[in-house]
């Protein structure tokens, strides 16, 4: 069934999770049309190194930890609370289809802003492993022959910046239910569809939720000195798994 003993491991570390004897370092948060590839390049590069520590990284990454037949809102609910760091990507196609969401009765339930909303409530209520939200902004990409390829380019072009002045100034109503339900079962608040205090504090702006990401500390993948051929390490080896780590 395993074509090697990592992905062996791996499986084995997953069931543990399940059962809750065990938990992941990083929780990776990416909108699929827009961030599946960044998403799987972050994996292959995190997932088993180690720390300067010694500590072995796990990742959830859902495409490669939801086990077949389980239910996804489940599963990505459950990583995110027994996850240590949660890393959100952050596009102009992450962005963009939370503009359609008006704060009304007949929004969606948009499922990167799902995931913004419980990452921010466990963090504030003190639930699970949760201990930050380390956003990686990912800005339009450079052509090969661009000086600054393989970087991309800023995030913040004026399109963007008017997508997150066009975000509702409401709640989106499908979306904070969906949390609340979760909420409401970890925290033993009764029925899901009841308004208990597990709702408490989910009725924000989808700006505000948002933005708050973006204010905090992270990553961005522009600006940085250019970098040679020579000094790039293999996807996935040891050395630069450990750095990215780092």
């Amino acid at each position: 069934r395993f074509s090697s003993a990592e992905e062996f491991a791996d499986a084995l570390r997953g069931c543990l999770v399940r059962l809750g004897e065990g938990g992941y370092a990083v929780f990776v948060s990416y909108r699929v049309a827009s961030e599946r590839f960044h998403a799987e390049m972050l994996y292959e590069a995190l997932n088993n190194s180690r720390t300067p520590g010694g500590q072995r990284v796990l990742v959830f990454l859902d495409s490669k930890r939801l086990v077949k037949g389980e239910d996804w809102q489940d599963g990505f609910s459950s990583g995110l609370l027994k996850s240590r760091v949660a890393v959100p990507l952050v596009s102009a196609g992450m962005i963009s289809p939370m503009t359609k969401l008006t704060g009304g009765s007949g929004d969606h339930q948009d499922n990167v802003l799902v995931e913004l909303l419980l990452m921010q409530a466990l963090l504030e209520r003190g639930c699970g492993a949760l201990k930050t939200i380390y956003p990686v902004l990912v800005g339009p990409p450079n052509a090969p022959k661009d000086p600054g390829y393989p970087f991309t380019g800023n995030l913040f072009t004026s399109a963007v910046n008017a997508a997150l002045e066009n975000l509702a100034d409401r709640p989106s109503p499908a979306s904070v239910r969906v949390v609340g339900d979760f909420l409401e079962a970890l925290t033993g608040g009764g029925d899901p569809g009841s308004q208990g205090a597990g709702r408490g504090g989910l009725d924000r702006p989808v700006r505000d939720v948002v933005k708050s990401v973006l204010q905090r500390q992270g990553a961005r993948l522009w600006g940085h000195p250019p970098i040679s051929e020579d000094s790039l390490s293999p996807l996935g080896s040891d050395e630069g798994a450990a750095d990215m780590a780092r």
